[in-house]
């Protein structure tokens, strides 16, 4: 735990490395290069998608996403494909950035994913909304959830796709996982995805812990390359299985696969305590025995 709290108390690009300084300030130059020429491509990408959202062309979208992720040096490293020939409904994976549903769409090309409303999103996911608005569904959660639920079970089947959800409905560090919540399994056989990220410089955390996402962004963006790892896992079955305990079996599969922490803590407990604790008290808190559960319990 030490070691943890350690780390996130001092600024997210420090480390112990004494070669840190002196490599970021030969690499700065470069760094912004990339960053320029990626913003650049970006725009014009973002352009063009805007443009056929206008003219409601759909057909392209992906592919253009995909080169865009590219272009800017995020790239793919899958492994567990042969899971993707088995039946199930939704794909759920962990968070840990805002661009987390393009690695899964290198691997899922049929799929809807379920995103909140506009209101609840930054200003960046509004920008991309209208070129990924066709491969989304919306929800609303004001409604009561077994109607929320069978009315996007309706959407899916009709759109004949695959759900893709970020259960844990925040970012997270890298090692920890936050609580699932249990709405993304009310549709039937789940395929656990565990992402991981690995940065050109291992010894820079690009994790957007207590810090801006905007600024986590450009900083992926000045890297020369970010490794995406992209792990699918074996299909946990229904089974007539109650939401709740298929949440923590698919969050335990996930702490397993990404070496991790699974924990009871929720969006709400880590937004609440943002407003009021530094790192360290935040990690403390996610470290608690009362705050993780025993993934061996799980089988």
């Amino acid at each position: 735990m030490n070691e943890y709290k350690e780390m996130w108390n001092r600024s997210w690009l420090k480390s112990d490395s004494i070669w840190m300084i002196p490599l970021i300030a030969i690499y700065l130059g470069i760094g912004i290069c990339f960053l320029c020429v990626r913003v650049i491509i970006i725009t014009i990408l973002a352009c063009i998608l805007k443009i056929m959202a206008y003219y409601q062309i759909t057909q392209f979208t992906r592919t253009l996403l995909l080169i865009g992720t590219f272009a800017c040096g995020w790239i793919p490293w899958t492994t567990g494909k042969e899971n993707l020939k088995n039946n199930y409904s939704v794909a759920v994976s962990n968070h840990i950035t805002m661009f987390d549903h393009m690695p899964i769409w290198w691997n899922i090309k049929n799929m809807a994913i379920l995103v909140n409303q506009m209101d609840d999103q930054n200003a960046l996911y509004k920008a991309v909304w209208p070129a990924m608005k066709p491969h989304c569904i919306v929800i609303d959660k004001s409604k009561e959830i077994t109607q929320l639920a069978n009315e996007t079970n309706e959407v899916r089947i009709k759109a004949n796709k695959k759900i893709v959800v970020f259960p844990e409905a925040t970012i997270g560090n890298g090692k920890h996982l936050y609580g699932f919540r249990s709405f993304a399994f009310r549709f039937g056989d789940v395929l656990p995805i565990a992402l991981k990220i690995y940065p050109a410089f291992p010894f820079i955390n690009v994790y957007p812990f207590m810090c801006n996402q905007t600024a986590h962004v450009i900083l992926m963006l000045a890297m020369p390359f970010v490794i995406y790892r992209v792990k699918i896992l074996p299909v946990v079955k229904h089974l007539n299985s109650l939401p709740r305990n298929m949440a923590w079996v698919t969050q335990g599969d996930i702490a397993k696969a990404i070496n991790g922490i699974a924990t009871y803590v929720s969006k709400q407990n880590k937004d609440a305590m943002k407003k009021t604790v530094k790192n360290a008290a935040l990690l403390d808190y996610l470290n608690r025995p009362e705050s993780i559960f025993d993934v061996s319990a799980l089988g």
